[in-house]
């Protein structure tokens, strides 16, 4: 899980009255619902409640593309978030002996192809 990170998605379940005791929890209830379509989850740890939402709630969320979880992160963001799949490498492409390229030539034509 991610503090300080809220995961954007469609609501699988909402978490007002949905009240977990820690994010693993959440997380552990997001893989019993991945069947109706959960794949992360959003937990608030903070015991004075997260905008407007009690402490401990769990909404769970499907996103996509849940190997690359999207969200609102910084700014004093009180909630804890996290995917139930591994995710994807963003450092770029570790094997550089394989690009693709595109080159435009002089009179305007367009080549691509891997090199």
């Amino acid at each position: 899980p991610r503090e300080g990170f809220e995961a954007g998605g469609d609501v699988v379940k909402w978490g007002d009255k949905f009240l977990k005791d820690s994010a693993e929890a959440c997380h552990d209830a997001c893989v019993e619902m991945r069947d109706e379509g959960c794949t992360v989850f959003v937990w608030c740890g903070f015991e004075s409640g997260c905008l407007g939402q009690p402490h401990k709630s769990c909404w769970l969320k499907k996103q996509a593309r849940a190997t690359m979880t999207t969200g609102t992160e910084g700014g004093g963001n009180p909630w804890t978030s996290g995917s139930i799949y591994v995710q994807d490498d963003m450092r770029g492409d570790p094997d550089p002996s394989r690009k693709f390229h595109v080159v435009m030539t002089t009179n305007n034509a367009v080549y691509q192809g891997w090199q």
